[in-house]
């Protein structure tokens, strides 16, 4: 087992700020969104999606006890409102779930993985990605993002297309992100019999935590899965050293 120094320190402090910074990057970019310049909309767009897979990334590193080991109660608090900010999605169910993909990963009890045995190569990203999903979503995000777009459609006049633009399509575009980099990618295909069924990108660091905050580093997180995401990559060194 990795010993991680001033663990709890250092994830509370990325915890905070990724999410302090995402409703106030979302915020500002919908009220900035008059400013109608490609170039800013299209870096608010990608910023705002990058923030809210970190948003995620934070809630499943609490889901392994890995942001605050030293108090529990906090770290699962911590998981829980960075899914509320997220999307309104329950804690409980996706900890339900994740728990299968670490102890029954690839196998037909992994609520995120699809067999590719009976799915056309061309459409497998496709139905893997809507399986996956449904694996996760319940009722509750659906009436909170309808709450709060309704409360700033109506109570606010904030315009529609710039929620859809800077909040909501960001939203469904980290998603993505989440779903090609840390699922689609690390678990797709055959593996030599005997190997565990993940697999980690060759990404330089700097590239590993823009696509998914290093969650491409995917073997190295299931071989080590208290190891939170900001030391994935010392760990990915230290073991391709060994």
């Amino acid at each position: 087992m990795h010993t991680i120094p001033n663990q709890s320190t250092i994830g509370l402090r990325w915890a905070t700020l990724i999410m302090l910074f995402t409703p106030l990057s979302v915020g500002s970019s919908v009220f900035l969104f008059e400013i109608n310049h490609p170039i800013i909309t299209g870096f608010w767009i990608l910023l705002n999606c990058w923030l809210f897979t970190g948003l995620f990334i934070t809630a499943h590193d609490c889901m392994h006890n890995s942001v605050c080991p030293t108090n529990t109660t906090l770290n699962r608090r911590i998981g829980q409102t960075a899914l509320l900010l997220y999307a309104g999605l329950q804690y409980d169910k996706l900890l339900e779930g994740h728990v299968l993909h670490h102890s029954d990963t690839a196998t037909e009890k992994d609520p995120d993985y699809l067999s590719q045995e009976t799915v056309s190569k061309y459409s497998i990203a496709i139905k893997w990605y809507v399986s996956f999903l449904r694996s996760y979503l319940t009722w509750h995000p659906f009436v909170w993002m309808s709450f709060w777009f309704t409360l700033f459609d109506r109570g606010f006049g904030i315009p529609v297309d710039a929620m859809w633009c800077c909040w909501l399509a960001p939203q469904i575009f980290s998603t993505i992100q989440l779903f090609y980099f840390g699922t689609y990618l690390p678990h797709k295909g055959t593996f030599e019999s005997g190997s565990f069924p993940a697999r980690s990108n060759e990404y330089p660091h700097w590239l590993s935590l823009l696509t998914c905050f290093h969650f491409g580093y995917h073997f190295e997180h299931h071989k080590h899965p208290y190891v939170p995401w900001w030391y994935l990559p010392t760990v990915r060194t230290q073991t391709r050293k060994l």
